[in-house]
């Protein structure tokens, strides 16, 4: 996953261009270790609308660097135009903004004064016996600040490719999966739950693989919202297929659950490790086995699934919410079976939740 460069806008006036090159050489060693880019007018080229360009740049930048001087605020572009814009995204949460003293000024009055300046204490540069100090001190203040902004952008980004992932495993599972015909419960009053049997071959712990299908923001024949108005736009059908067979099994997760497996199913890769990759490394560290997930009860409208795992030569089982024991199951390429009354009954009754919970049934 590509993870974009955060976008940091210098404001300054052309009269303070000796301190601003000096500040631009220090900052230069945060571009080695942090995915950063800096921009001034200075970059502009031949030919291109510098006042588009600036006001474009502008509208882009995660951090704005305004270089106070007495030169910076009697500069009608700078204050007028630049500051004025900058304070405007600021107070609208779209960017960080971070003053910097750059020479002795008055600037108690402006509403920018409330913010932390820098050098520390708002000691200006140009008042440092050594400036090269001075700018070392800004340098590792803009760095606190970047690191927290490119988390939040690193977070952001994950959010976005969640929503693409899961809109095109939504778009795979609904091109090659048939679901059959979900029939709403209300709609027939003679349909009893719990009248399935399993089939001649299979008992109720008989044990059916499954693979995971894919991800479904909703029913192709069933509205969530009718159901579960205060949940529907949160809930994700996770649909499984019988792996020798055509049955398939619904089971409702949330949004958290469903870009966890959204992700690793369409091959993205985080900045920084999810809950269950975490889970994955600690499994590895401490050389467990997990042999395979079973989706064992559904009761009270709610599926529960047992991890079956090896610690020590100690065989273990874990209770566990079936979104999570997927989630964990394909990170490891483990099997997922289920009990076969369960992947009968819910191929022949309706089980209509009471009670919307996380992972209840909406099926057919």
């Amino acid at each position: 996953m590509d993870i974009r460069k955060l976008k940091v806008f210098i404001s300054y006036s052309h009269k303070d261009e000796r301190l601003k090159r000096l500040l631009e050489k220090h900052l230069s060693v945060l571009q080695k270790n942090i995915s950063i880019e800096y921009w001034s007018d200075k970059n502009i080229l031949p030919g291109e609308n510098w006042e588009n360009m600036i006001s474009e740049k502008l509208e882009a930048a995660d951090i704005i660097l305004l270089l106070v001087s007495a030169n910076f605020l009697s500069s009608d572009y700078c204050y007028n135009v630049e500051l004025q814009r900058a304070i405007d995204r600021h107070q609208a949460g779209k960017v960080t903004m971070i003053p910097i003293i750059l020479e002795p000024v008055y600037w108690n009055e402006l509403d920018i004064s409330k913010l932390q300046a820098l050098p520390t204490g708002a000691i200006p540069i140009s008042k440092w016996n050594n400036k090269h100090e001075a700018c070392a001190n800004v340098t590792k203040g803009i760095r606190d600040a970047v690191i927290t902004s490119a988390d939040v952008l690193a977070r952001n980004n994950i959010e976005d490719e969640s929503r693409r992932a899961l809109w095109r495993v939504k778009r795979i599972t609904s091109s090659r999966l048939k679901l059959k015909r979900n029939i709403d419960p209300r709609l027939n009053s003679n349909i009893k739950k719990g009248s399935a049997t399993t089939s001649q071959n299979e008992n109720k712990h008989t044990k059916i693989q499954l693979e995971v299908a894919g991800l479904t923001t909703h029913s192709p024949h069933l509205s969530l919202s009718s159901i579960m108005p205060a949940l529907s736009s949160q809930v994700y059908l996770l649909t499984f297929k019988e792996i020798n067979g055509t049955r398939t099994l619904n089971i409702p997760i949330g949004y958290v659950e469903a870009q966890a497996i959204a992700l690793h199913l369409e091959g993205i890769k985080p900045p920084r490790p999810l809950t269950h990759d975490l889970i994955k490394s600690f499994i590895s560290e401490f050389q467990a086995t997990i042999t395979e997930i079973v989706i064992s009860k559904f009761e009270n409208a709610v599926f529960c699934s047992t991890i079956f795992c090896t610690l020590n030569r100690k065989k273990l089982k874990i209770d566990s919410r079936t979104s999570d024991a997927v989630a964990i199951a394909i990170r490891l390429n483990v099997p997922i079976f289920v009990h076969a009354d369960i992947l009968q009954e819910m191929n022949s009754t309706i089980a209509f939740p009471l009670v919307p919970t996380e992972e209840v049934v909406i099926h057919k």
